[in-house]
């Protein structure tokens, strides 16, 4: 498989996981569903890693997903282009006083820190 069509499937994967929070279901198994494709695809990080870039533009095609989809799948992987990233857009955030995006991108942040306070949110990380 291309690393194109394998960015497409992770397209996706997080399309699935912002129906399954919009309907109110329990994300973590489609959370959990796009960070073992990320894992089981490595070869693919350049390509990936703009799908999830693209989450936190700005832009109009900006991909939608849950505002957990980065922490969960950061915490583990720690790609430092995604963290460079979200320390950008949360002081483009705060330089426009956006109290409503501030909070994600410093959870996303967080992620990256030895101790994680929105782990016990996830089962996975709760082991």
């Amino acid at each position: 498989m291309s690393c194109l069509h394998a960015a497409d499937v992770l397209r996706e994967k997080c399309a699935a996981s912002q129906r399954k929070a919009m309907d109110g279901d329990n994300v973590e198994p489609a959370l959990l569903e796009v960070l073992n494709w990320l894992k089981a695809h490595p070869q693919c990080h350049k390509e990936f890693a703009d799908v999830l870039l693209s989450t936190i533009s700005e832009q109009a095609d900006r991909l939608d997903v849950p505002w957990e989809l980065l922490p969960f799948c950061m915490r583990e992987l720690r790609w430092p282009e995604i963290q460079a990233g979200l320390a950008r857009a949360l002081d483009e955030a705060v330089r426009r006083n956006d109290w409503r995006a501030i909070p994600i991108f410093s959870s996303g942040l967080e992620a990256y820190e030895p101790e994680w306070n929105d782990a016990d949110l996830f089962e996975y990380y709760r082991r």
